[in-house]
Protein backbone atom coordinates (compact mmCIF):
# COMPACT_ATOMS: atom_id res chain seq x y z
CA UNK A 1 0.00 0.00 0.00
CA UNK A 2 0.95 3.64 -0.86
CA UNK A 3 0.00 6.23 1.07
CA UNK A 4 0.32 10.02 -0.27
CA UNK A 5 3.65 11.36 -0.80
CA UNK A 6 5.20 15.04 0.87
CA UNK A 7 7.68 16.63 -1.89
CA UNK A 8 9.59 19.34 0.24
CA UNK A 9 12.41 21.42 -1.53
CA UNK A 10 15.92 22.07 0.11
CA UNK A 11 14.92 24.83 2.77
CA UNK A 12 11.92 22.55 4.19
CA UNK A 13 9.15 24.30 2.51
CA UNK A 14 5.85 21.82 0.98
CA UNK A 15 6.48 21.84 -2.79
CA UNK A 16 3.96 19.30 -3.70
CA UNK A 17 1.91 16.62 -2.31
CA UNK A 18 0.43 13.80 -4.74
CA UNK A 19 -2.43 11.56 -3.12
CA UNK A 20 -2.60 8.21 -2.39
CA UNK A 21 -4.13 7.20 -5.45
CA UNK A 22 -1.53 9.40 -8.00
CA UNK A 23 1.09 7.89 -6.34
CA UNK A 24 -0.25 4.02 -7.12
CA UNK A 25 -0.49 5.31 -10.80
CA UNK A 26 3.44 6.33 -10.61
CA UNK A 27 4.43 3.82 -9.14
CA UNK A 28 5.07 0.69 -11.85
CA UNK A 29 7.54 -0.93 -13.32
CA UNK A 30 6.50 0.28 -16.70
CA UNK A 31 7.74 4.01 -15.81
CA UNK A 32 10.22 2.86 -13.07
CA UNK A 33 12.95 5.96 -14.76
CA UNK A 34 10.25 8.14 -13.04
CA UNK A 35 10.34 7.36 -9.83
CA UNK A 36 13.78 5.17 -9.42
CA UNK A 37 17.19 6.91 -8.64
CA UNK A 38 20.36 6.68 -10.71
CA UNK A 39 23.24 4.98 -9.67
CA UNK A 40 24.81 8.52 -9.01
CA UNK A 41 21.92 10.17 -7.14
CA UNK A 42 22.09 6.66 -5.08
CA UNK A 43 25.34 7.01 -3.82
CA UNK A 44 24.46 10.76 -2.90
CA UNK A 45 21.37 9.41 -1.00
CA UNK A 46 23.12 6.63 0.69
CA UNK A 47 26.11 9.12 2.00
CA UNK A 48 23.60 11.49 3.81
CA UNK A 49 23.50 9.78 7.88
CA UNK A 50 19.58 9.56 9.01
CA UNK A 51 20.55 9.84 12.24
CA UNK A 52 23.46 11.85 13.91
CA UNK A 53 25.74 9.91 16.34
CA UNK A 54 25.80 12.08 18.89
CA UNK A 55 25.82 10.50 22.47
CA UNK A 56 26.95 7.47 21.45
CA UNK A 57 29.94 5.97 23.73
CA UNK A 58 32.67 4.79 21.44
CA UNK A 59 32.32 0.88 20.46
CA UNK A 60 35.02 -1.52 19.30
CA UNK A 61 33.06 -4.03 17.19
CA UNK A 62 35.91 -5.68 15.50
CA UNK A 63 38.93 -6.74 15.17
CA UNK A 64 39.75 -3.65 12.30
CA UNK A 65 37.60 -0.75 14.09
CA UNK A 66 36.28 0.61 10.63
CA UNK A 67 34.62 -3.06 9.64
CA UNK A 68 31.41 -3.03 11.33
CA UNK A 69 31.57 -6.66 12.53
CA UNK A 70 30.07 -8.42 15.58
CA UNK A 71 32.37 -10.91 16.60
CA UNK A 72 32.11 -13.41 19.62
CA UNK A 73 34.74 -14.42 21.70
CA UNK A 74 34.99 -18.48 21.97
CA UNK A 75 34.97 -19.76 25.06
CA UNK A 76 38.03 -22.36 26.48
CA UNK A 77 36.45 -25.71 26.39
CA UNK A 78 39.02 -28.29 25.84
CA UNK A 79 41.16 -29.57 28.71
CA UNK A 80 44.43 -30.46 27.16
CA UNK A 81 48.29 -31.40 28.88
CA UNK A 82 51.05 -29.04 28.34
CA UNK A 83 53.67 -30.69 26.97
CA UNK A 84 56.57 -28.71 27.98
CA UNK A 85 55.18 -28.32 31.67
CA UNK A 86 52.43 -30.96 32.00
CA UNK A 87 50.04 -29.18 33.52
CA UNK A 88 46.51 -29.19 32.45
CA UNK A 89 44.80 -26.73 30.74
CA UNK A 90 41.33 -25.47 29.45
CA UNK A 91 42.04 -24.47 25.65
CA UNK A 92 40.07 -23.20 22.81
CA UNK A 93 41.56 -25.84 19.93
CA UNK A 94 41.43 -29.96 21.04
CA UNK A 95 44.92 -29.96 19.14
CA UNK A 96 46.48 -27.42 21.49
CA UNK A 97 49.78 -28.62 22.86
CA UNK A 98 51.31 -25.86 25.04
CA UNK A 99 49.06 -24.29 27.78
CA UNK A 100 50.76 -20.40 27.32
CA UNK A 101 52.70 -18.54 24.81
CA UNK A 102 55.67 -19.29 27.08
CA UNK A 103 55.15 -22.53 27.28
CA UNK A 104 55.62 -22.24 23.32
CA UNK A 105 58.33 -20.33 23.32
CA UNK A 106 60.38 -22.75 25.54
CA UNK A 107 59.78 -25.07 22.86
CA UNK A 108 60.39 -23.11 19.82
CA UNK A 109 63.88 -22.44 21.35
CA UNK A 110 64.57 -25.38 22.67
CA UNK A 111 63.54 -26.57 18.56
CA UNK A 112 66.11 -23.78 17.35
CA UNK A 113 69.20 -25.22 19.80
CA UNK A 114 68.73 -28.82 18.47
CA UNK A 115 68.77 -27.62 14.83
CA UNK A 116 72.14 -25.78 15.46
CA UNK A 117 73.69 -28.13 17.70
CA UNK A 118 73.14 -30.66 14.52
CA UNK A 119 75.20 -28.72 11.97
Amino acid sequence: MINGIKIYNKDGVLKEEISSKKAREIYNETNRAVWDLSPSQRRVWNAFKAEADEGKPYEKTGLRVWIKKKYKKRSAKYKIKCNICKEEAMMMSPGARYCSQKCFGINRRAKDNRKNKDK
